[in-house]
Order: structure tokens, then sequence, then C-alpha cells
């Protein structure tokens, strides 16, 4: 029987260092079915998607994004002079999320970053559904005229209208919005739609001074948290490999 509760996540081959770390936490707490949007996956990594879940093809879905040059000089500007330059890369996945969410094919969604660390169980998380799309607010995000919601983690129902709206604006208006989030949380404001607002334990910005014991779900959001993720990950795996080499002996 097709559950009606399931997960996504994307990335594409600049991301896909994650997608190992992320299926352990996940799978060591969860058991939902997990769903993988292909925004450009390296093809051991396609394969690799396959063998856990259905692999959603979105590698073709990248022309709209707008590159540097075709964003108005001035806005382009103001970013660059608030965030560090790699945000330029990553646009193209960051834009292709909402055609994700869109395509997904469970009556109830959640999306997940995959520098996203899960380190409990998503079963409360279902709790949050009453008006069809539940976010928690960005603790780190530049001041705006309006709230700005980390779409880090997003739980929503399957064609519920502000989804729809955010996938027909990432094509059309990704060159006013230097995030998606930010077209997001732009829609959310002008269209007046009302959600529900997830607690902070499931979407815990690493970035925040304070530390959430009772977090759920880590987010290492930005450039710098997830380079020392990466430092993280590589200093696990040579401790790992120094615990078989003196076992062998």
């Amino acid at each position: 029987m097709k559950s009606d509760r399931g997960i996504l996540v994307g990335a594409d081959a600049r991301q896909e260092w994650l997608l190992s770390w992320w299926w352990e936490n996940y799978r060591r707490h969860n058991a939902y079915p997990v769903s993988f949007a292909d925004f450009g996956l390296s093809e051991e990594m396609r394969s690799w998607c396959k063998e856990r879940g259905e692999l959603i093809d979105l590698r073709a879905a990248s022309e709209f994004v707008k590159r540097q040059n075709e964003v108005d000089p001035l806005l382009a500007k103001e970013w660059e002079g608030r965030y560090p330059p790699e945000f330029w890369e990553s646009r193209e996945a960051w834009f292709k999320k909402p055609l994700a969410c869109r395509e997904f094919p469970y009556d109830w969604t959640l999306w997940v970053d995959l520098d996203c660390e899960i380190i409990g169980s998503l079963e409360e998380v279902w709790s949050y559904r009453e008006f069809g799309v539940a976010l928690a607010k960005d603790p780190v995000a530049k001041t705006a005229q309006y709230p700005i919601y980390n779409s880090g983690v997003i739980l929503f129902q399957k064609n519920h209208p502000l989804i729809l709206e955010w996938a027909k604006g990432s094509p059309e208006e990704n060159g006013l919005f230097r995030t998606d989030q930010d077209l997001l949380s732009h829609l959310i404001a002008m269209g007046g739609y009302v959600l529900n607002e997830l607690p902070s334990i499931y979407n815990w910005s690493v970035g925040q001074e304070k530390k959430e014991e009772k977090a759920v779900v880590f987010h290492f959001s930005g450039e710098f948290a997830k380079s020392y993720l990466q430092q993280r990950l590589k200093f696990d795996s040579l401790v790992k490999r120094l615990s078989l080499s003196l076992e062998d002996q």
C-alpha cells in the first residue's frame, strides 16, 4: 500500500557528497519513503538514489536560472555585498527545489535540505498540517519588510496553492530573488497565505549562538557551516579507518 507521507530531498553534483551522510542519519530514526530529486547528480549517485527510493529527474530544468550577468547590476551588487560569492553557483539547484516539490507524488511531503542532520524521529512534524504548509522562521536571515521563512524544512500538502505559485514563480522571478526561500517568503507575505509555523527544533540553524538540546534537525546552512561539516566528516572518516586498521592488527 502506498504511503500518504514521504520525504523529499534534492541535490546536484556539488552537494552529492552529503547524500550518504544524510541518509544514514535519517534512517537511524525514521522509515518514511524517500524520493530524491536529481538536479544534476553523477551517474554513480543516481544509481545510489535509485537503490533507496524514487528518483525524480530534473537535470534538464536549469537554463531558466538567471546567471550573474543576467541579474540587474544594482541588485547583484547588493547581494554580493551581503553574502559570500559562492551563492551564484548554488542558485541553479536552489531554484529547482520548487519544481521538485510540485512533482512529489504523496499527499503530504516533508522537504529536507541535505545539509540537515536528523537526530530524531520526525513523527511529530506531521501534526503541523492544519493549514497545508508549515515552515520555521529563519533566525539568521537579514532584516526584511516581512518574515523570512527557512525553506530547508517544509511540510506541505500536494498541490497546495502556495507550492504551485512558488513553482511557477521560480522560472519567472528568480532574477529578482537571491534564493528560493526569499521568493517563497515574498509569496507568503504578498499572497496573505496562512501557514503553520514549525517549531525551531525541526530546523535549528547551527549558526545560532544558543544550542537547542531538544532539536531534532540541525541545519548546516551557509557556506561556513557546510565547510565545517565537510571537515567534520573527513575527520570522522579518518578515525573510522584508523579504528579498522587497529582492529586488523
